[in-house]
């Protein structure tokens, strides 16, 4: 009689503790199986399938997710975050995105370093507009991408930047490739905006549709520029860490190209302004900013990532601006002059 009481406490503790820990709701778990079904988790299928340790990464990371969002209809954070593909991946997997990997030592001229604009000296120039945004204007922005599992973010926010300055300045509105520039400087081992510039400077740019992207470093294949947009880099700006400055450069030159540190909060953003950086930093991230505005007192930029448009705000997001949030005004803002 003894032993069968203990065994019914023992299982008690078991299932009490199970239940304990698994605080999902049934609409949780509706969630989370909705999000298996959009990415084709069938079961069957050898490239997607659904096993134990994807189960249960999936359900943790929606925990620290569900976490956030409770924050966030308190009013106590201003972005939402929401499953993504992020959430299949392991630890490892997700820091091959991070492509951003400067040298140690970086130095410039004072041509290429540009100075704080002083307000004092700003009288008879017109004011930049409250709301900016260079993609809603033609095709100086070209369409988001997908960088995938390959370091190469720092090529596809170079191309951006070159991109907006060939299409501004010269009518040249065509996409690059960022194939090209990635497979030709340090493939998805990670690299650096001016190195981009550098190798532009050497050779005409080939066109995206020319130079496919494929997401994984081949040799670097000049036979495959059949088309070319006859454009080189001639200089390039570096931007101070002050977001007057880098406002002004925006909107009077065209989109930037900027890094910053990812921590562990931002993978999982979904909408809204990003206010704060929590966690552990992940790596360094390089992207485009493409404009700037102001919601409900939150001065924000407009950024746009190469993680597809199903990542975020159709691939973009929105973080506070002025504060250098994540070091995304103070590591790296640069600009290239094209010809």
């Amino acid at each position: 009689m003894k032993f069968k009481i203990l065994t019914i406490f023992f299982t008690f503790v078991l299932v009490f503790s199970i239940h304990a820990e698994d605080d999902l709701t049934e609409e949780d778990v509706k969630v989370i199986e909705e999000f298996f079904k959009s990415r084709n988790f069938t079961g069957r299928a050898s490239r997607n399938v659904r096993t134990p340790e994807i189960e249960e990464r999936v359900r943790n990371r929606y925990r620290k997710i569900k976490k956030h969002n409770e924050r966030f209809k308190k009013g106590e954070e201003h972005f939402e975050q929401g499953l993504n593909d992020f959430a299949l991946l392991s630890d490892g997997e997700i820091k091959n995105y991070f492509g951003y990997n400067p040298p140690p030592f970086e130095t410039f001229d004072n041509e290429t370093l540009v100075p704080i604009i002083d307000p004092n000296a700003r009288s008879g120039k017109a004011a930049e507009p409250d709301y900016w945004n260079w993609a809603e204007q033609g095709n100086i922005v070209q369409p988001v991408q997908n960088q995938g599992g390959c370091g190469s973010c720092y090529a596809f926010a170079a191309a951006g930047a070159l991109e907006g300055s060939m299409c501004r300045y010269f009518g040249k509105c065509v996409k690059l490739s960022e194939q090209e520039m990635m497979e030709c400087t340090n493939g998805c081992a990670g690299g650096w905006d001016t190195w981009v510039y550098d190798y532009t400077t050497l050779y005409n740019g080939a066109t995206g549709s020319s130079y496919s992207y494929t997401g994984a470093p081949n040799s670097c294949n000049p036979s495959a520029r059949v088309r070319q947009v006859n454009s080189i880099v001639t200089s390039y700006k570096i931007l101070p860490n002050d977001e007057a400055t880098i406002r002004s450069y925006l909107y009077r030159y065209g989109p930037l190209f900027t890094a910053y540190f990812v921590y562990n909060n931002f993978n999982y953003y979904k909408e809204g302004i990003i206010t704060t950086q929590e966690g552990e930093i992940l790596g360094g991230h390089a992207v485009l900013i493409t404009g700037y505005g102001t919601s409900n007192g939150i001065p924000y930029w407009i950024v746009k990532n190469s993680w597809g448009t199903n990542w975020g705000e159709k691939g973009y997001f929105r973080i506070l601006r002025g504060k250098n949030l994540m070091n995304i005004e103070g590591w790296k803002v640069s600009f290239p002059w094209t010809r």
